[in-house]
């Protein structure tokens, strides 16, 4: 799991959509690849600014600090294992959750781990129940193009038909543009344009969908 350079800047203009505080929880440990003169440059150009004061200047930004730099006061991550120093080791195939993880989270920030667990529906019933009502669930999922990367890859469909059924307020659904040699681009394409057809075609290279949607209730429907 991974945050690049483009992540980084959906991540700042959600927050700038709507500040981002409180509690996130992360599903997977996540890797930043951006050093801090570069996540400045980022933040310079989209105008987004924080209060927070990173340790250093050089060295790749930490997943804890960047998401104390968006704006949260607690950072966590859940993982299957303690191989990567995860706070919590959970696998989120379980049918039960721990008492003190119900409604914890103002953000459960999945950046590629559901196509990771076996169980996709019950990955989903738990992000939705770890979260606060009127808090967001970010999805970073693998689409086109990601062969033998994990389980699953994951058409837009479910995302925008899941949390419509659910009654979770979808504000962001997006084709992300996967660049292999590191350059900065993000090519995104909104398929809520395209709800109406039965399929979307002629991409090519390698996509992510991006998903960003609101609790309204609890607990949801399942």
């Amino acid at each position: 799991m991974g945050i690049d350079r483009k992540f980084a800047v959906l991540l700042m203009e959600e927050a700038r959509r709507r500040t981002f505080s409180g509690a996130v929880l992360q599903l997977g440990k996540q890797d930043l690849t951006v050093t801090w003169p570069q996540l400045r440059k980022l933040a310079k150009r989209l105008e987004f600014s924080s209060a927070f004061q990173p340790p250093g200047d050089d060295q790749l930004v930490s997943d804890v600090d960047f998401f104390k730099w968006l704006g949260f006061d607690r950072v966590m991550s859940l993982d299957g294992s303690a191989f990567e120093g995860a706070d919590v080791v959970l696998d989120m195939n379980a049918k039960v959750l721990p008492d003190d993880l119900n409604q914890a989270f103002d953000v459960v920030f999945d950046g590629g781990t559901m196509e990771h667990v076996f169980d996709t529906p019950q990955f989903l019933r738990n992000a939705a129940a770890m979260l606060k009502v009127g808090g967001r669930v970010i999805h970073l999922s693998p689409t086109f193009n990601h062969v033998n990367h994990g389980f699953y890859a994951y058409s837009p469909t479910l995302f925008l038909d899941y949390y419509r059924a659910n009654e979770f307020d979808l504000h962001t659904v997006l084709l992300v543009k996967h660049s292999l040699n590191g350059a900065f681009s993000c090519n995104c394409l909104d398929p809520q344009v395209f709800a109406r057809t039965s399929k979307l075609t002629g991409f090519s290279g390698a996509y992510y969908s991006w998903t960003v949607a609101e609790k309204t209730r609890h607990p949801a429907r399942m």
